[in-house]
């Protein structure tokens, strides 16, 4: 029996060996496993004989998308993508700069996910008021230990999603690190 993993290794080494702008590769093993990769290297398709799929896909921008089909339906993760205020239903923090490829969004049969981490040049308690009346039921706090100060906010959008700020300072740095992840479970008609 072929280890699925180890075709899979097979076909991206071979894809790199080949180089750009080649024809695709695909290959299958004797279950009805099969692995695909694109001559450009950037989507490799994993099917099992079950049925059930993941993509992985690259761009050049440096995000990457997988996508996966099982029997609970299709899940998409998407890393180093582009997050604006609307999708994370806050406004970014005013002077905050994104983190290179921090965005993150999670789309399952269950539930939406979102998150992005941004530095900003004030300090953990001003980030966490600045949120505060921008989010339902807010529970706040601030802690210092270990050499860095931590601010966390948790509590509701209007559309019911759940948010959870984390602001973070290192002694002496400059820079708050803060991350804000929005999630929303997703009804069962």
């Amino acid at each position: 029996m072929v280890d699925l993993r180890l075709l899979a290794a097979a076909v991206v080494a071979a894809s790199i060996v080949c180089g750009c702008s080649k024809p695709d590769i695909s290959v299958s093993d004797a279950q009805g496993n099969k692995v695909s990769v694109s001559g450009d290297g950037t989507k490799s398709t994993f099917t099992g004989a079950d049925g059930k799929s993941a993509t992985v896909q690259s761009d050049p921008s440096g995000g990457v998308t997988e996508t996966v089909h099982d029997d609970k339906g299709t899940s998409t993760f998407q890393a180093g993508t582009t997050l604006t205020e609307a999708d994370l239903g806050l406004p970014f923090y005013p002077g905050s700069v994104e983190k290179a490829s921090s965005a993150v969004k999670t789309d399952t049969p269950e539930e939406s996910v979102i998150s992005i981490a941004r530095t900003a040049p004030d300090g953990p308690s001003k980030v966490i008021a600045f949120y505060k009346d921008k989010v339902k039921s807010a529970v706040d706090s601030l802690h210092s230990g270990g050499g860095t100060e931590i601010g966390t906010l948790f509590g509701k959008l209007d559309s019911g999603a759940d948010v959870n700020v984390v602001a973070s300072r290192e002694v002496g740095k400059t820079e708050t690190v803060v991350s804000v992840t929005v999630s929303l479970k997703k009804g069962k008609g």
